[in-house]
């Protein structure tokens, strides 16, 4: 294999100047990060922003304070109880959607016959069967999968 510099990177004989690669990496990395900036950076920013003003019903802000985060940890009655259902609500949905609709698709992909594109594709009785039949490798029709 040829020495490699800075400058150029050797993949199978072909080399590659730095600044295509940098070109290639700026083609591609750079719709996700504009994207990420426009839609989730700038957003936060501008929520944390707003958070520090006095805005209220009439869309009008006259002072930046910090009032209303000194009244919600100064006493705030109801904090704890929206705490709470905060977290019952995200463990829930982690716990019942995610986890649960996961567990039972992948039973029902592997596990039962009747279900399994494998049991339709190769007349097996799933994934499983056919490593119990001693078969290494079969197909999704055109997507191989070994077991």
């Amino acid at each position: 294999m040829a020495a490699t510099n800075e400058l150029t990177i050797e993949r199978r004989g072909h080399t590659r100047p730095a600044a295509r690669r940098r070109a290639n990496f700026v083609i591609f990395l750079c719709p996700a990060i504009v994207l990420t900036v426009l839609f989730f950076v700038i957003p936060v920013v501008i929520d944390i922003a707003v958070s520090f003003t006095d805005l209220s019903r009439s869309l009008r802000i006259t002072k930046f304070t910090t009032e209303q985060y000194q009244r919600i940890f100064q006493g705030d009655r109801r904090l704890p109880e929206v705490i709470g259902l905060t977290f019952i609500y995200v463990f829930g949905t982690l716990a019942i959607f995610n986890v649960t609709f996961g567990l039972v698709l992948a039973l029902t992909t592997t596990e039962f016959p009747a279900f399994s594109l494998l049991a339709i594709d190769s007349g097996l009785g799933g994934a499983s069967e056919a490593a119990k039949k001693g078969i290494k490798s079969v197909s999704y029709g055109s997507i191989p999968y070994a077991s």
